[in-house]
């Protein structure tokens, strides 16, 4: 599931192709608030599934049509 391409423009514009959402958001913790970067997890160990962070959750959120952006994110629609 979160290994689809995502196009993305950060707050300051920069644009990201990105192939994976959580190994970007985990990778690129610097573009992100700390607070929004905070891992937590439903169950299981790591890897398992259920991990989630409030970035990853707020860029999901665009995608699946809840949200036009977050904090400034965006999707880049080709």
């Amino acid at each position: 599931m979160h290994a689809v391409e995502w196009r993305l423009q950060g707050p300051d514009g920069t644009a990201y192709v990105v192939r994976n959402l959580y190994e970007f958001v985990r990778a690129n913790a610097h573009l992100f608030a700390p607070a929004d970067v905070e891992w937590k997890r439903t169950g299981g160990k790591r890897g398992t599934g259920g991990e989630w962070c409030n970035a990853t959750a707020g860029i999901l959120n665009i995608k699946g049509g809840r949200a036009k952006s977050w904090k400034g994110w965006r999707l880049i629609i080709p």
